[in-house]
């Protein structure tokens, strides 16, 4: 995947980068609707029904299972 496809599927964290001045959005937008042949609007619709799908996700808490590499993650600080 090349970075900026990357960037498309993280786009929460790309606005978060984009609202810092670290990421230019609007190219990735462009790249998005290239790669995918699709039109403004068609992404737009896209990104939204992204967007509800990620608020109903987040409604719960989620726990990784790493299966066989779970002793290569790091434990977090207690606290």
């Amino acid at each position: 995947m090349c970075a900026l496809c990357h960037l498309v599927t993280h786009l929460g964290m790309s606005s978060v980068l984009a609202a810092k001045g670290e990421l230019d959005f609007k190219k990735v937008i462009v790249h998005f609707i290239k790669v995918n042949k699709l039109s403004k609007k068609e992404c737009e619709e896209h990104i939204e029904e992204a967007e509800i799908i990620w608020k109903n996700r987040s409604k719960f808490k989620w726990k990784m299972d790493y299966g066989q590499w779970a002793s290569l993650i790091p434990e977090k600080p207690a606290g």
